[in-house]
């Protein structure tokens, strides 16, 4: 959450010119003008808890960067909570702190933001600590199972819809594991195997099968498994030529690139140029490119293919692409 607080009489202190007469000299100079801002305030803590939670963290240290150079100094306090035991704060005077000792209620606390030049803000951070009403196992939509051909050699594998099905604001953790693959292939690379989303790379051809394992903040646990088929290349020995197609117009941030974009789902995801041939014909010269002259990549979506050449010589006119796979 951020806030951004308003200083309290935030002093503008100017210089006061004296009256000159005039034997004074031309060369002297006013005293410059100095004016000294308000101090912002930007935290970040958290609105709702529960009462398995034991520890929280505030953090403020981004007021440090938006006020420059000057010296602040910072007091975290607690102003309001439930009858009982005061929270107690690890580092008060710190930007970055945990807090404990929670019970179920409301609390208020305060940042208080002094300089040295006697400015000071103040913001207010309420939060709500709920009754944990966990007893369950969370709950998970099935992972389903995918299908992909050669030369593709990864997946993406989403946990995330478990966020969806499970009790908002809790926290829930995650795991992905190989629990079988085809004999005497290469274990996969599982780029992050605890977050809900992640990418799953060295495939070869044949069945895995995985398991996807989420649990709550009670330790309570529930799991998936899902298969994934890897099938060989069909295209090897095929030839297709795509006509009239179209040059575009291509601004990637640094450069205007003339175009070509094939949709054709699938078929050219992990192509390159071990696996796949790819010619271009120029209509102005009546020819096809060498191979230098463009450049390609594949991807689940489809072909697409960079000119090198001027793009104004090329945009609007028509062309046709061939590829060949191996």
């Amino acid at each position: 959450m951020q806030v951004l607080s308003k200083s309290r009489d935030l002093p503008i202190i100017v210089s006061c010119f004296l009256l000159l007469s005039s034997a004074c000299k031309k060369e002297d100079k006013p005293i410059p003008v100095v004016v000294y801002g308000e101090i912002r305030i930007d935290a970040t803590v958290p609105e709702l808890v529960y009462s398995n939670t034991r520890q929280i963290a505030f953090d403020a240290r981004r007021t440090l960067y938006l006020n420059g150079k000057r010296q602040l100094l910072l007091l975290w306090t607690c102003t309001e909570y439930p009858s009982g035991k005061l929270p107690r704060i690890e580092s008060p005077g710190n930007a970055y702190t945990n807090v404990d000792s929670l019970t179920i209620g409301k609390y208020n606390f305060r940042l208080t933001v002094r300089d040295t030049l006697g400015n000071q803000a103040m913001s207010n951070f309420v939060i709500e600590v709920k009754e944990d009403s966990l007893q369950w196992p969370p709950k998970l939509i099935p992972i389903p199972d995918q299908v992909i051909y050669l030369p593709e050699t990864s997946v993406t594998l989403n946990g995330n819809e478990a966020y969806s099905v499970n009790p908002l604001g809790r926290n829930l953790m995650f795991k992905w594991s190989l629990i079988q693959q085809p004999a005497g292939s290469s274990p996969v690379l599982i780029e992050s195997p605890t977050s809900s989303l992640t990418n799953v790379y060295r495939f070869s051809e044949g069945s895995y099968l995985f398991g996807f394992e989420v649990t709550n903040e009670l330790g309570l646990k529930n799991a998936d498994t899902f298969q994934v088929k890897v099938m060989p290349d069909t295209l090897p020995g095929t030839i297709k030529i795509y006509e009239n197609l179209t040059w575009t117009l291509l601004n990637n941030g640094w450069d205007y690139i003339a175009f070509l974009k094939i949709h054709e789902p699938d078929i050219f995801a992990g192509r390159n140029e071990n696996n796949t041939e790819i010619k271009v014909w120029d209509e102005r010269k009546n020819e096809w490119m060498a191979s230098n002259d463009f450049g390609w990549e594949g991807d689940k979506g489809g072909l697409t293919i960079y000119n090198y050449f001027e793009p104004s010589d090329y945009l609007g006119k028509k062309t046709k692409v061939w590829v060949r796979f191996f």
